[in-house]
């Protein structure tokens, strides 16, 4: 694009984008704009009606556009406006516009356009025999395409046609016109149609429409939608734009270290054969130099060693890719900012959003005002924009109509604000669709659960919905029982006190009552094999899936629970420190008699079973507080005796373990067990009644009253 416009120096230079987007147009020239960014035309009176011109650095339109400010040659948008576009009756988006090269593609057997177009336009024939090679091929395919004869293409092709008459007429001689292939037949004509243009668009109603400029990315860019069409290898199109002759060897360098980063083993001797091989394949295949295909093919042959579970990897980050633009700090506001600004005001956060540091708010959700304000803030959330934290999101299990937010706002959220701008022009639109996107990886039913958690907080009762149905598709394969427990009680949550935020929310009861069986019944299975990071969680998610069960409120699958958990409690095969957790939890909630455990503890501290073993399933017993060992005299004082019993090289082994499990101990309750082991080391031990007879060596002793009071003491 740029060689042709140099050689043929124009004086004017028209883009096809529309009449009303002229304003934004020469904020393009300012440094700081870095593409992919689009242009954004919307109603000032109804921001529903709206649309994105996205634009890559290598796009037609972004490269006359900067040749012509550059240069300081007129520029002139050229397609029909956006006002009057959004107000046709029978006007669609030029989303819906069929593609005449997608057919032709497919009937030469090509996978796709983009595939057909690089074999026979960027690979083939020059500049100008493109573009009457193209003229030609178009006047053959546009009688048989049915958006020719539309409303909205005639409309258009008019106004195209107006502009040219009046670029003419303006004096211009060398007049550049960057346009669709699809258009080229109708502007050709542009001398012969100026009387049905005229009385085509004369009975036209054009509404006021602004424009402005937002942040893009290349996986927007990708997708089929808004003003422009969408384009399937961003990521390829701007190495081949960067480095043209040179795009294969940039692209397998990219794909091996790509590779190296997800631990595949690529050497550098690897990337150049790969290279080679794919220009093999362009010789056999006719071609000048390898596409898109023959890389990939070349890439997961060579560097994956034919590993097909790298090719969607690979086509992710170098078809599509993850660049994002960045606009002008001087750029107008967007919608979705504007819109910030005014639910800011009707929330009476505006003080807050501009207060340096950190501030508590505390919002009474029956007051409108402090509930718009609970409900931008949980959106904002949604945007990943935490201006605010939610400090007490417990109350909501407990009906409460009160929130506590700590709000700081950091000066990231500002360049976060106009990106969010992509995925709706206000934060309701925006928040909502961002909610629904999809993330890469295997299913998280916990993260979804909590999104679906959220979008009820935030007002938005059909977003919830969705992600009901999505949480119930991902949950109805194989998941595990931590990832499924995890999901319960944002779930429950919103089955039980949802209303207190909306009326219109999903029946979570159906999804609620499969999902529950299925963690409960493979919950001993589950903790019969926990790895290192499921065991340091052991503990809490076993508490909260109780907690979940009763807050739901069915006793039914309460005694299911217990009737799972008590055997393990029997079992050898389980980690020693779950079952000295299961052992203690089921103590405190009284399914098991302190008598009982007593015997369990003395089981456990058996002097045939290794000190390691005995050590973890001790810090599993006293984890979650002090008050165990407060209340229960019985247990110090076998605890002690064992400790007593350990040979010095043993002691040393497992101090570590016991250090870990005092240091989740409260402060009070640690100074507590210091005053009470101070105490105990000054009086005369009484001799136990324990089964067996255990006496403390003056070494032992010397090692375990200081090691207890320093780390229990912080000292």
């Amino acid at each position: 694009m740029l060689a042709v416009l140099r050689a043929w120096k124009p004086d004017c230079v028209l883009i096809e984008c529309p009449e009303d987007a002229g304003p934004a147009l020469p904020l393009a020239a300012w440094p700081a704009m870095a593409p992919p960014v689009a242009l954004l035309l919307y109603d000032p009176a109804d921001y529903r009606e709206a649309t994105h011109l996205p634009l890559a650095a290598f796009s037609p339109e972004w490269l006359a556009l900067r040749y012509a400010l550059f240069h300081q040659i007129p520029c002139r948008p050229m397609d029909l406006p956006f006002g009057a576009r959004f107000r046709q009756d029978d006007a669609g988006s030029s989303a819906g516009e069929s593609d005449p090269f997608a057919l032709l593609a497919a009937q030469m057997g090509y996978t796709d356009s983009e595939r057909w177009w690089d074999y026979y336009f960027e690979q083939g024939q020059g500049p100008e025999d493109m573009f009457d090679t193209l003229g030609n091929l178009m006047a053959a395919l546009r009688p048989h395409d049915a958006y020719t004869k539309s409303q909205e293409n005639r409309l258009r092709e008019a106004w195209m046609r107006r502009v040219i008459r009046r670029s003419v007429a303006d004096g211009f001689q060398r007049i550049a016109v960057v346009t669709g292939a699809f258009h080229v037949p109708a502007l050709r004509a542009w001398k012969e149609e100026e009387p049905s243009d005229e009385s085509l668009l004369r009975s036209m109603t054009i509404r006021p429409v602004q424009s402005t400029w937002v942040p893009w990315t290349y996986g927007q860019l990708a997708l089929s939608s808004g003003y422009g069409a969408g384009m399937i290898s961003p990521a390829w199109y701007d190495i081949l734009y960067e480095h043209s002759d040179a795009a294969p060897e940039h692209w397998m360098v990219r794909c091996g270290t790509l590779l190296r980063h997800k631990g595949v083993e690529v050497p550098p001797s690897s990337v150049a054969d790969a290279v080679e091989m794919a220009r093999s394949l362009a010789v056999v295949r006719q071609m000048t130099r390898p596409g898109l295909d023959e890389l990939e093919e070349a890439a997961l042959a060579v560097l994956a060693r034919g590993d097909a579970q790298w090719l969607l990897p690979i086509r992710e980050e170098l078809r599509t890719g993850d660049r994002m633009g960045k606009v002008a700090p001087e750029v107008p506001l967007t919608p979705l900012q504007a819109d910030f600004e005014k639910q800011l005001k009707s929330a009476r956060l505006s003080r807050a959003r501009h207060t340096p540091g950190r501030i508590r708010q505390e919002l009474d959700l029956r007051k409108p005002t402090n509930r718009n304000a609970s409900i931008l803030l949980h959106r904002l959330l949604l945007l990943d924009i935490p201006w605010g934290t939610l400090q007490s999101a417990g109350e909501l299990a407990k009906g409460s109509f009160r929130e506590q937010w700590r709000l700081e706002w950091k000066a990231g959220f500002t360049i976060r604000m106009p990106e969010c701008g992509a995925w709706g022009l206000t934060i309701e639109e925006a928040a909502a669709r961002y909610a629904l996107r999809e993330k890469e990886g295997p299913p998280d039913p916990g993260a979804l659960a909590r999104r679906l958690l959220m979008a009820v907080r935030a007002g938005l009762p059909g977003t919830a919905k969705a992600l009901a149905r999505r949480l119930q598709d991902d949950t109805a394969g194989h998941v595990g029982v931590w990832p499924l427990a995890d999901s319960l009680s944002p779930l429950i949550q919103v089955a039980r006190y949802g209303e207190s935020y909306s009326e219109a929310l999903p029946d979570l009861n159906p999804l609620l009552d499969h999902l529950v069986p299925r963690v409960l019944i493979g919950l001993p299975q589950a903790s019969l094999s926990l790895g290192k990071e499921e065991l340091s969680s052991f503990s809490g998610r076993v508490r909260q899936l109780l907690a979940d069960l009763r807050q739901y409120g069915q006793s039914t699958w309460t005694l299911l629970f217990w009737q799972q958990v008590l055997p393990l409690i029997d079992s050898d095969q389980i980690a020693p420190f779950a079952h000295g957790f299961l052992s203690r939890f089921a103590c405190e909630e009284g399914e098991l008699d302190p008598s009982e455990l007593a015997v369990i503890i003395r089981l456990q501290l058996n002097a045939l079973r290794t000190p390691s073993r005995t050590a973890e399933w001790t810090a599993g017993l006293l984890s979650g507080s002090e008050q165990l060992l407060i209340r229960q005299s019985t247990l110090w004082e076998t605890l002690a005796i064992w400790v007593e019993k350990l040979p010095e090289a043993s002691f040393r082994q497992v101090l570590p373990i016991l250090r870990k499990g005092f240091a989740v101990f409260s402060e009070q309750g640690r100074r507590h067990i210091a005053h009470w082991v101070k105490k105990k080391a000054t009086e005369a031990q009484p001799e136990a009644s324990l089964p067996l007879e255990l006496t403390l060596t003056p070494t032992q002793t010397g090692l375990l009253l200081p090691a207890l009071q320093r780390y229990l003491r912080r000292s």
